[in-house]
């Protein structure tokens, strides 16, 4: 019998715009659900969210360990994520499901069994519970399904994906695609097995006629979307590092918590002083960086005019006359 999923609380979601029942996804019996909403997640998931919930607690006794049902999970195109709370969270492949890693979805017999199942897995090395809800975002395979049924064939699907403002990049052998927001996803993950009465399901088949060797790399793929939408590449750039870190920097400190059990009041204090911080760095950051684009624009606007004072002297000495 699966579990009511109840979202754990999250302390701060600047800047994201993932609406909370895509972010933590109920499960099919819940009233939050219209029998509209329920049957889509199953038409996009292909299969219903009690079935993918038996799926994955097969997946967790079969394996025996957290980092074996880490490496199960990922090879069906799921993955696993924590949040600042250390909870944590599977999301389905096409991010219809989610719910917690729990001891009753391993099937551990108590909680020193669960414990031990969780000991293997390395929480530090798994992305954050937001950066994974990006990435997995339910709504975007439904955009690209459209797009694959009103578009056959790869050119004309990749035409179409282009015109709906994404932009495609290379990482290796694979072929992602970037957001307008410079989040970056998998166009395996994103293409349907079957658009229309074609069966696309031999995927690398179906894509080889897009010449992957003439598409950009990711961080190209970033600067040409932040280009697009009026924002300057380097300060981004910098803006979406900066962020990345500090997201990382978080998460470690949740490690620390668990690590050292802290009173929950000691964790949110520390807490609050961490995201002070945050902002503090990332005000500084633009501000430096606009500092030295001034700096620059002024060092250039005085060689400029060095330039024409010397080209002036030597009109004037040369008796050159207008």
């Amino acid at each position: 019998m699966a579990r009511e999923y109840v979202p754990p609380e999250w302390s701060d979601v600047r800047d994201f715009e993932i609406p909370k029942e895509e972010l933590y996804p109920y499960p099919e019996d819940q009233p939050q659900r219209t029998a509209e909403e329920k049957q889509e997640r199953q038409r996009i998931e292909g299969q219903t969210w009690s079935e993918w919930w038996d799926e994955m607690h097969h997946q967790a006794k079969k394996a025996g360990s957290g980092q074996a049902f880490k490496e199960a999970v990922e090879r069906d195109g799921g993955t696993l994520s924590r949040d600042e709370g250390n909870t944590i969270t599977i999301h389905s492949p096409r991010g219809a499901y989610g719910t917690f890693v729990s001891r009753e979805l391993v099937g551990a017999e108590s909680d020193q069994a669960y414990e031990n199942f969780m000991s293997t897995l390395d929480r530090t090395k798994l992305p954050g519970h937001i950066e994974a809800a990006q990435t997995h975002r339910m709504h975007r395979v439904r955009e690209f399904w459209d797009l694959a049924d009103n578009n056959p064939g790869a050119e004309n699907y990749q035409k179409a994906i282009e015109q709906a403002g994404y932009v495609l990049a290379k990482q290796d052998d694979k072929i992602l695609v970037v957001t307008k927001d410079c989040i970056v996803d998998d166009l395996s993950r994103l293409t349907p097995a079957i658009a229309g009465d074609r069966d696309i399901s031999d995927y690398k088949k179906f894509i080889a006629p897009i010449a992957a060797q003439e598409l950009p790399g990711v961080s190209y793929a970033q600067e040409i979307q932040d280009q697009r939408n009026d924002r300057d590449p380097e300060l981004a750039h910098l803006l979406r590092a900066l962020e990345a870190r500090q997201y990382r920097e978080a998460l470690d400190l949740s490690d620390k918590h668990a690590r050292q059990n802290w009173m929950t009041e000691r964790n949110e204090q520390e807490r609050e002083i961490q995201q002070e911080g945050f902002a503090v760095e990332r005000k500084c950051y633009v501000e430096e960086y606009l500092e030295s684009w001034r700096m620059r624009e002024a060092l250039a606007h005085r060689e400029e005019t060095e330039i024409r004072r010397l080209e002036q002297e030597r009109d004037e000495g040369s008796g050159f006359s207008r």
